[in-house]
């Protein structure tokens, strides 16, 4: 499935560190990977069709992994133009009628490659 999204100007990346408190009262402090980077995707105008459509297809995914493709001057953390391997991380489907056959929502991925 092909939908064609705004562009997703956000650039959130979650540190994985794990903190700990040692028995000589100190803080540890451990990354044991890189940035995690989260990609908010706004959805805008779909209609029911493609909305219906896209929901499907999330739902029926077992691993909720899937390919972004954006266009050639988005960046999604791969480079410009290059596709990447996202997790859907949102727990709900959500979007709202805008007005007649017009659905907008926002879809949550995390990178994976």
């Amino acid at each position: 499935m092909t939908l064609t999204f705004a562009l997703p100007e956000n650039d959130t990346r979650e540190q994985n560190v794990s903190l700990g408190h040692a028995q000589d009262l100190t803080w540890k402090y451990l990354k044991y990977a890189a940035s995690t980077r989260r990609i908010t995707i706004p959805l805008n105008g779909l209609t029911t069709t493609t909305k219906d459509a896209l929901a499907t297809a999330l739902e029926a995914d077992a691993d909720g992994c899937v390919t972004i493709d954006p266009d050639s001057h988005v960046n999604l953390g791969a480079g410009a133009g290059t596709a990447i391997t996202a997790q859907w991380i949102d727990k709900a489907f959500e979007f709202t009628k805008t007005n007649h056959d017009s659905w907008s929502g926002v879809l949550n991925f995390i990178r994976v490659t």
